[in-house]
């Protein structure tokens, strides 16, 4: 290779990057394939659930929620990672409540802004599974679900990142493709 070890650095990055990739598209594209089958939102959600549990590595967790006709109450609809019912997994999360009050996921919060956002306290849900990995994932992003032709969310997604990625525009852009993804199959439903 002829230059020193950050040659031998670079390809291991180089191929890194790659692999994650080919892992990102192949979910992407299963999700794109698979979701749009669904009959109903809560089978879009637990097929999107499905696929989001075969890419571990980058997915260590996910809840999939949709919230009540009157947006009051989000009920969990898909899991991967966790269980439903679990400490962080709750089955129904009443959203008029602030996340700070309830201990639950910041999904009020999302529903007044529409923006993903990043939540870094984790340690308060305990132990969660961070994929193939030993150490728990360190943040977690709560995305806004949203039908076309909405403007407020009709749900939520909420991914672990996992423990050995940085969290940069590219990790940040895969889990919007995919909150888009399970949006359009909500409103194909």
């Amino acid at each position: 290779f002829g230059g020193g070890k950050g040659h031998v650095a670079d390809g291991c990055s180089e191929a890194a990057g790659r692999v994650m990739g080919e892992r990102g598209l192949r979910t992407l594209r299963d999700l794109g394939q698979k979701v749009t089958v669904a009959n109903t939102a809560e089978e879009a959600c637990a097929i999107a659930a499905g696929i989001l549990a075969d890419n571990p590595h980058d997915i260590p967790f996910a809840l999939l929620y949709m919230l009540d006709a009157e947006a009051r109450y989000a009920r969990v609809e898909g899991t991967s990672g966790l269980g439903a019912g679990t400490a962080s997994a709750w089955q129904r999360i009443d959203i008029s409540e602030p996340a700070e009050q309830s201990g639950t996921w910041p999904l009020r919060r999302v529903f007044d802004t529409g923006a993903a956002e990043l939540v870094s306290d984790l340690a308060r849900f305990g132990p969660l599974p961070g994929g193939p990995w030993p150490e728990s994932p360190e943040a977690a992003l709560v995305l806004p679900i949203t039908a076309l032709g909405q403007t407020r969310p009709t749900g939520f997604l909420v991914v672990g990142l996992s423990p050995r990625r940085i969290v940069d525009a590219d990790y940040k852009s895969f889990f919007d493709l995919i909150a888009g993804h399970i949006g359009s199959a909500v409103t194909n439903a």
